[in-house]
């Protein structure tokens, strides 16, 4: 199977860092939105243009508001000009705005390997091998959604169906957006992709098997 099967005509983008401080190092997360490409390295924050233009870095580390020592993931909310990570450190959601300004923090009740912000504000949270929390995740599902405030909702994929062991290192980075802003999880050991579609503000799962 080639590269030139699915894509055609590839471009070469080179990322300019203003100075070494800007230089990143593994690419933890990335997000191409509208010719933004939004990166996240360890505890810093990229925003480069179409061009590769650095237009903004936000360093994480620290122990105040609005920063952490162990971030995971990355939601880019384009319209809303909003950046955020999930601290697990404090178990929390933190956002920044893409010009810098800490924006919030939403506590969440459990830890997470990987996460995902609704249209609606709701969020995904996927917690693989941790233990369940009484109260929270009864049913000890793999993914759980809280609203805006950090209220547990609803949970999916109950991993009580799955041996223990194939759930430690499950599904991280497995939380897609596509272009039309649509939700997916892609759950590598079935081969299968679970859109998450919105019906009357409640996220449903629906499944395809891949080919």
């Amino acid at each position: 199977m080639k590269f030139s099967q699915f894509f055609s005509d590839p471009e070469l983008i080179k990322l300019e860092p203003k100075d070494r401080s800007s230089l990143i190092g593994n690419v933890d997360n990335i997000e191409i939105i509208n010719g933004n490409i939004f990166i996240r390295s360890g505890s810093n924050l990229y925003w480069f243009d179409e061009s590769g233009n650095l237009k903004n870095q936000i360093n994480l580390l620290g122990a105040g508001p609005g920063q952490c020592t162990y971030p995971v993931g990355l939601n880019v909310n384009f319209p809303g000009r909003e950046l955020s990570v999930l601290a697990n450190d404090k178990k929390s959601i933190i956002t920044y705005s893409f010009e810098g300004s800490f924006t919030s923090d939403i506590r969440l009740p459990v830890y997470g390997h990987d996460f995902k912000l609704c249209n609606n504000g709701d969020i995904l949270l996927f917690i693989g091998g941790e233990p369940f929390v009484p109260g929270y995740n009864d049913r000890n599902d793999l993914i759980i959604r809280f609203d805006s405030a950090g209220r547990y909702i609803d949970g999916y994929l109950n991993k009580d169906v799955i041996h223990q062991s194939n759930c430690n290192n499950l599904g991280i980075n497995d939380f897609y957006r596509s272009w039309d802003g649509s939700l997916y999880y892609k759950f590598p050991l079935f081969d299968t992709v679970y859109k998450f579609t919105d019906h009357s503000h409640l996220y449903l799962l629906v499944f395809c098997r891949l080919p």
